[in-house]
């Protein structure tokens, strides 16, 4: 569903049960392949720095960015850099490929 007056679009997920929605901005009427994998992105990073009781601020001063920076990517509103790939695995102690799958296909 899409609300015309905010432009907002409700993701409804159905498993048979009551399911949570989350809401994503659109640009351009549709969600992108590139848009979902930010946002998967970003779910894993706020998950793994949850893991580690980590603020933004603290997860920020570890890999060199700001956490207005890594809002945006938790969000799913900013591209993640394939650098910032590394540091944040290096910092979670996962491998990159957990963090973005697209990071290095071989």
């Amino acid at each position: 569903m899409q609300n015309a007056a905010t432009g907002w679009f409700m993701l409804h997920y159905f498993d048979g049960t009551q399911a949570p929605t989350s809401s994503c901005r659109l640009t351009s009427g549709k969600l992108s392949a590139m848009n979902l994998l930010d946002v998967r992105i970003g779910h894993i990073i706020k998950l793994e720095r949850q893991k580690k009781r980590l603020t933004l601020e603290a997860l920020g001063n570890l890999i060199g960015c700001d956490h207005s920076t890594l809002c945006g990517y938790e969000a799913g509103r900013r591209r993640l850099p394939a650098a910032r790939v590394d540091a944040l695995a290096t910092v979670f102690g996962i491998p990159p490929k957990i963090i973005d799958p697209e990071a290095y296909q071989d």
